[in-house]
């Protein structure tokens, strides 16, 4: 599952925490693979033109759960806001959807996610929807 971030504001964007609540309270963790950072590897990846982000918690991330961009909790390098330009686009990637510990298809199962952010000036925001992936 992945979806795309636009900010059309007219400053960058740091992208400071992300929540991400399955419809199927089955679905109870977000599961990556040991061993890296980054894209596949790591519980949540952002890819963003200016700086990607990352959160790689130590063993699974449980869900419900709010991911801290800045401080995931794990003595590691990752760690790391996402940081979009004014006018660009980035993609947010969680990794494998398990449900007590079997991978699971998101397809066709709602997922809510809450992004947290805040601009260049300071200003906070938040934005909140839900996904169908097909």
């Amino acid at each position: 599952m992945e979806f795309t971030l636009i900010n059309d504001a007219s400053q960058d964007l740091t992208v400071t925490h992300v929540t991400v609540t399955p419809g199927d309270s089955s679905v109870d963790e977000l599961h990556d693979e040991d061993g890296g950072i980054g894209r596949g590897v790591s519980e949540v990846h952002v890819d963003a033109d200016v700086k990607d982000g990352v959160c790689d918690v130590s063993g699974s991330g449980s869900l419900p759960r709010t991911f801290d961009l800045a401080t995931d909790g794990w003595s590691d390098d990752a760690d790391a806001v996402a940081v979009l330009s004014a006018g660009s686009s980035g993609s947010f990637a969680p990794s494998r959807f398990e449900a007590g510990g079997t991978p699971v298809d998101m397809v066709g199962q709602a997922v809510d996610v809450d992004l947290d952010f805040e601009f260049d000036g300071g200003t906070t925001g938040s934005a909140s929807f839900t996904l169908n992936p097909e």
